[in-house]
């Protein structure tokens, strides 16, 4: 009876390990950032416009993607764009929308951003993916 008491845990405990494991390797938002962007670019191609990206947003709630901030009057500010780092910042578009994808927890929180910037005519030109860690 003992034996198959510790049997069951054993199996029990294996089980939520590997469960949890599964979870963590196979959550997309702990790809490197550039690999997430090319995600989300599949989702919203390059040229799409501001009205549509809010819409599909809304409307795609499996992701669970959060728009934390809309600006109208400025693209989203970077220290790098692309491959270049200015060491200063400089500013990516005409408008922006600032879009949280989610998160995940190893020992801290990772928050994972998407600042995606518009040109004049609202349409999209760039996106640039952040993974922020709250060590607290």
């Amino acid at each position: 009876m003992k034996n198959k008491i510790r049997n069951i845990i054993i199996i029990t405990t294996s089980s939520i390990v590997i469960g949890c494991v599964m979870m963590a390797i196979f959550n997309p938002l702990r790809k490197s950032e550039e690999d997430i962007k090319k995600d989300v670019l599949k989702q919203i191609p390059i040229g799409t416009n501001m009205d549509d990206v809010i819409n599909f947003i809304e409307t795609h709630k499996k992701w669970q993607w959060i728009i934390e901030s809309i600006d109208m009057e400025s693209g989203y500010k970077t220290t790098h764009y692309g491959e270049y780092d200015y060491g200063y910042e400089v500013e990516i578009g005409f408008k922006s929308i600032k879009l949280h994808l989610g998160g995940y927890r190893n020992l801290f929180r990772t928050d994972v951003i998407a600042y995606l910037g518009f040109d004049l005519n609202s349409n999209l030109y760039d996106i640039e993916i952040k993974k922020y860690v709250d060590s607290l």
